[in-house]
């Protein structure tokens, strides 16, 4: 029960960022299909998100993806190509 009450409350904000990471990544890159976000990170004044994509007419393995950067205070949002010397980075992604 502790889980469900959880999960709807105290979660929310972090959901809602998902949806802008992945809503950002979307309207920078009309080409690409999103197929889902990941929180990296979760820091008193941002969060980082890895948004996976799809690029039309190309299949992929392991999936691509971007990192997006979403201040909390201001809502703004900055995509961020990923390295491996990022701390958010995947490990086990070439």
């Amino acid at each position: 029960m502790r889980f469900l009450f959880f999960r709807q409350f105290v979660n929310r904000d972090i959901r809602a960022a998902g949806r802008q990471a992945a809503e950002a990544v979307a309207e920078a890159h009309p080409e690409f299909r999103i197929d889902g976000t990941s929180l990296r990170a979760a820091t008193e004044d941002h969060f980082v998100f890895a948004v996976f994509f799809t690029d039309f007419g190309r299949l992929q393995k392991p999936t691509p993806y971007l990192l997006a950067t979403i201040i909390r205070e201001s809502s703004e949002i900055k995509i961020i190509k990923p390295t491996p010397d990022s701390p958010y980075w995947i490990r086990g992604y070439k």
